[in-house]
């Protein structure tokens, strides 16, 4: 599996979190196999998916904290989506430069609502400096 198709399983198991009611990953992950038949998940997956969702706190209080023309409540699941994603990887994962999880976070967006990708990009714009201040 190349990591363009993990960072798509990733994208999607994330993006189930906001219809979860309180599932936890490993569970969402289990899911999420069957209904695709996937018979197991690379390390990158399992070790993305349960990182965004033990540090799924800081990442959203790091989104608000970006975004100046919408209220975090009234993100697009989308939005959302990529930008907990890139901002996990900015933060937390020194394996992935931060141009590369802004610009694949930029990708995934557009793959599902095109409309969404500048906003994703200004606002990880914003985290990533964040992270160097």
């Amino acid at each position: 599996m190349n990591r363009k198709t993990e960072r798509k399983i990733v994208f999607e198991i994330v993006f189930t979190f906001h219809f979860s009611n309180g599932k936890q990953p490993e569970e969402i992950m289990n899911i999420y196999s069957e209904a695709n038949e996937i018979k197991s998940f690379t390390p990158y997956v399992e070790s993305t998916v349960k990182g965004i969702y033990e540090k799924l706190e800081f990442i959203d209080k790091t989104i608000e904290s970006s975004i100046k023309t919408r209220k975090f409540e009234r993100l697009d699941a989308v939005c959302l989506t990529a930008m907990r994603y890139a901002t996990y990887e900015i933060f937390f994962n020194d394996e992935v430069p931060d141009v590369v999880a802004i610009n694949e976070a930029i990708e995934l967006t557009k793959k599902y609502d095109d409309s969404l990708s500048a906003f994703v990009n200004g606002n990880l714009g914003i985290i990533s400096k964040l992270k160097n201040e």
